[in-house]
């Protein structure tokens, strides 16, 4: 593997980390999965991912895909295999009034940071940190979800690299049914090294949040349910039980409400 190795990457211009580099012991973890991969690729630029994923496929080791590395699986290390680590991919450009192209290894704080000077947002997850490519591809549930849909309801188009190598463009109208696949399918159809959204007006936002004793979880659970199912779609809701960081089984119910645009929150008490 090694001639291959070097020949492959004779002309990767990003960064590669062996077990012997200095910083492997941060690129081999993330913040929620430990592993010892056999090396670590940080991609600089879309034809580095290609050369990536051609050594991947010519090596026969395990292949893991790191956006935001915020995989609760584990999925974005992987013991004596390949990471491709897409963090330096983390672009954010808005194309014209909406459109918005978007880097594979951006994270949503990003995205955030990038659009609020133009007073947009794209409906996305609860968590500053979590990446683009890994929310997207999963779904995408959020604080707009309820009224603005899933994250991948704004994909309109994904610059994607097959595992043969090769780079091709994904929308309604090329490759139609890879990019129906795209959406919700995770990371098993290819790299996606940009996306495409169509970002909508940033609503006004009014947070309350409420904890109730753990043993009011019977009466709780239910009557969260049933308001939920009549609540106005500008209002959505989590509720945490048995959270780990808070007492485990023991801990608090706790229940969030948003409400996106015009209104009180006091409609959901």
């Amino acid at each position: 593997m090694l001639a291959t190795r070097d020949e492959q990457l004779e002309d990767f211009t990003g960064t590669i980390v062996t077990p012997d580099s200095p910083d492997y012991a941060r690129a081999a973890r993330t913040a929620l999965a430990f592993a010892n991969p056999s090396l670590v690729l940080r991609p600089a630029d879309i034809a580095d991912v290609q050369r990536a994923v051609r050594l991947a496929a010519a090596s026969d080791l395990p292949l893991a895909v790191r956006g935001g590395g915020h995989c609760a699986a584990g999925l974005s290390t992987v013991d004596v295999g390949i990471v491709i680590d897409l963090g330096a991919l983390d672009s954010v450009e808005l194309l014209d009034k909406r459109r918005v192209k978007v880097g594979g290894g951006a994270r949503w704080q990003q995205v955030a940071d990038a659009l609020a000077p133009h007073g947009l947002v794209i409906s996305s997850g609860d968590t500053a940190d979590v990446g683009v490519g890994g929310l997207t591809l999963s779904g995408g549930i959020g604080w707009l979800v309820r009224q603005h849909g899933l994250t991948l309801d704004h994909l309109r188009a994904a610059e994607l690299v097959t595992a043969a190598g090769e780079v091709i463009v994904v929308d309604e109208t090329h490759h139609a049914e890879l990019f129906w696949a795209l959406r919700g399918g995770g990371g098993a159809y290819g790299i996606v090294a940009t996306f495409e959204f169509e970002a909508h007006p940033a609503p006004t936002f009014t947070f309350a949040a409420v904890t109730f004793p753990a043993d009011r979880t019977e009466q709780l659970v239910p009557a969260w349910s049933r308001f939920m199912r009549t609540a106005p779609k500008q209002i959505s809701s989590t509720l945490v039980l048995a959270n780990p960081f808070s007492g485990g089984l023991d801990a608090p119910v706790e229940v969030t409400i948003a409400r996106c645009d015009a209104g009180a929150i006091d409609d959901a008490s």
